[in-house]
């Protein structure tokens, strides 16, 4: 009896994307360390967009949601690059998941793309897991102290969470998560990834540790806030001398937050404008050298003349690889699909 009092009085934990609700959620993505770019730099890469998520069908078991871009930008090293919300869109499209009221994703339309970069958190399916579905609820419902654990794929490895409900005051359920993902890859001399070794000149061994905070309304059922920190440390083999070529670094931040729903609440802690698309035409010496330097090396995704907006494109495949969920469906310089 006491158990089942005790069940009853616990909170509701269930996404509710039901026909008719909409929402908009705000992204920045900040990545600082090595990028697989330029034939491997050190630098920074920062990318802002809004998301619009609309309920399209509820029912006792499963409901679905589908998501789009509504703005975007881009920066590297601070200079944003030309890539207009229209060319953003054909490599972010519309997709629609269905999911169990938990967030788990039993379906999604996005497609399966084979990109040639891979870091943390690479699959173009989990547009939604760094959105409007980050994690998967507690089934028997919220409760401050409880303590929970699943994965998700990401790529060809899980990601294994682990959750923890530090507050539940009033509508608002607060989450820390902890996320952990190892993985290998074969790379070629360009920094793609391959499958075959004899395509491969490195192994390159990944670590990814990430911390971070959810807050979850849950009158409502949908997510207010998300942050997170992840940080990945890769080890470079040659495949060839059997000895380490090297360790790469790098730092992500991403936060997401529906804006409206927080001021509804009062924790609006001020706003920011929406992103726009770039329309900076000109670039810095630094980038055009690295351009210069890059058609040199010969790597396989680059065209000499193909211009600023073939490196927005290129960037924007890079960001692709390097969040859950960020993977474009053409090639990197537009208009073909990506090989591996």
């Amino acid at each position: 009896m006491t158990s089942l009092l005790l069940a009853a009085a616990l909170a509701p934990a269930a996404y509710q994307w039901t026909p008719g609700t909409t929402a908009s959620y705000d992204v920045a993505v900040v990545f600082d360390g090595f990028l697989p770019i330029l034939g491997g730099n050190t630098g920074k890469a920062e990318v802002a967009m809004t998301v619009k998520v609309d309920g399209v069908t509820a029912e006792a078991e499963t409901q679905s949601a589908s998501s789009e871009m509504t703005a975007f930008e881009i920066k590297f090293n601070g200079f944003p690059l030309p890539l207009a919300l229209e060319d953003a869109q054909g490599y972010f499209p519309k997709t629609t998941v269905q999911m169990t009221p938990f967030g788990k994703i039993t379906k999604s339309d996005a497609p399966d793309i084979a990109l040639p970069v891979r870091l943390p958190g690479l699959d173009v399916k989990r547009f939604p897991d760094i959105t409007y579905l980050p994690i998967e609820l507690p089934a028997n419902g919220w409760e401050k102290g409880q303590k929970w654990e699943f994965t998700k794929a990401f790529g060809d490895s899980d990601m294994s969470y682990s959750c923890e409900t530090v507050d539940l005051t009033g509508e608002v359920a607060t989450v820390d998560v902890t996320v952990k993902q190892d993985y290998t890859v074969l790379e070629n001399d360009a920094l793609e990834v391959v499958k075959d070794e004899k395509d491969a000149v490195s192994k390159v061994n990944t670590a990814l540790r990430g911390t971070g905070k959810i807050q979850f309304h849950v009158g409502k059922g949908r997510v207010i806030k998300v942050e997170m920190k992840n940080s990945s440390t890769s080890a470079v083999m040659n495949i060839k001398s059997g000895k380490s070529s090297g360790e790469r670094k790098l730092a992500s931040q991403l936060t997401v937050v529906d804006k409206a729903l927080q001021a509804s609440l009062g924790t609006s802690g001020g706003t920011k404008p929406a992103p726009k698309a770039a329309t900076r035409s000109s670039a810095p010496q630094w980038l055009t050298n690295a351009w210069n330097t890059a058609v040199q090396t010969g790597q396989t995704w680059w065209e000499k003349g193909a211009g600023m907006l073939a490196m927005a494109r290129m960037m924007l495949s890079f960001l692709g690889a390097s969040v859950p969920g960020f993977a474009p469906i053409q090639g990197i310089l537009g208009g073909g699909t990506i090989r591996n």
